[in-house]
């Protein structure tokens, strides 16, 4: 194990979860990695990621190694926790580890089945978290169904208010926020820096939402209540129009545009100040 690492209380669940051989995983790997942290969480806030990696399965911890120092920052940068102050775990607990064992490996369905109804879904129960980090597309695609790209919801809050959202039984009063893995900065080539920003920016949301800084947006409406370009219908595109003629007649004009992950255009913000 990592020594630099503060030691977390084992919790009611470990033991049992340290000798599971439910799958054939287990005998691919040094043993399962347990969740740590206190419980219940002081702050609210529990992590939850894809799967351990090499580091983690022979330390026998989640997020030990360097993906679990560029969480460190972030938690600290963003919501100035330490990992003790938050619940961290994983959808799949046991990683490969062999020899022939592949980098890119990842769990099948029937291991998130089997682990998730084993282990996750009683770990939520003990936490009760109120804000939960989905860190990875498999965790977010987890509590928000397979069809979800992390792209297109990093940093974008869901209330999970039902029991059995999305098919799936257990504790679901907490708030989601889905996020890209801090592994994705590492390993990104030539984006690292915009994939951090993004990261950032979901775990600064997360921070938001536990302090009641931040309102879940409701869908009251049938049709989104924010603007897309591609749907914008025309009184929209003449509004644009007439306010940068307006901006442009003035010898002035500030355009500025908010956009997702996945290049939706969020916020677009036209202002003429005159005289500056």
């Amino acid at each position: 194990m990592n020594p630099n690492l503060s030691s977390v209380p084992v919790h009611s669940l470990w033991d049992s979860h340290r000798s599971c051989t439910a799958c054939e995983l287990r005998g691919l790997c040094q043993g399962p990695v347990p969740g740590e942290g206190l419980v219940p969480s002081p702050t609210g806030l529990m992590l939850v990621g894809e799967a351990p990696g090499k580091n983690e399965d022979r330390g026998g911890r989640p997020f030990i190694g360097a993906a679990g120092r560029e969480l460190e920052v972030y938690l600290w940068h963003d919501l100035g926790l330490r990992r003790e102050d938050v619940f961290i775990t994983n959808i799949v607990t046991c990683r490969p580890s062999g020899e022939g064992a592949k980098e890119d490996w990842k769990p099948k369905a029937t291991h998130i089945d089997i682990c998730t109804g084993l282990w996750l879904e009683p770990t939520l129960w003990m936490v009760r978290p109120r804000v939960v980090l989905a860190v990875g597309a498999v965790s977010a695609a987890y509590f928000l169904g397979s069809g979800t790209t992390i792209g297109e919801v990093n940093g974008i809050p869901h209330e999970m208010k039902k029991v059995g959202d999305g098919g799936r039984g257990g504790y679901r009063d907490f708030t989601l926020v889905p996020s890209f893995h801090p592994a994705a900065a590492l390993r990104s080539k030539g984006g690292a820096g915009l994939t951090m920003r993004y990261i950032h920016e979901a775990f600064a949301v997360a921070g938001r939402v536990l302090n009641g800084a931040y309102r879940v947006p409701r869908d009251e409406h049938p049709s989104p209540t924010y603007l897309r370009l591609n749907q914008a219908n025309q009184e929209s595109i003449k509004l644009m129009v007439d306010i940068t003629e307006t901006a442009r007649s003035r010898g002035v004009i500030a355009l500025d545009t908010e956009t997702l992950p996945n290049g939706e255009v969020w916020c677009l913000s036209i202002s003429s100040i005159e005289g500056r």
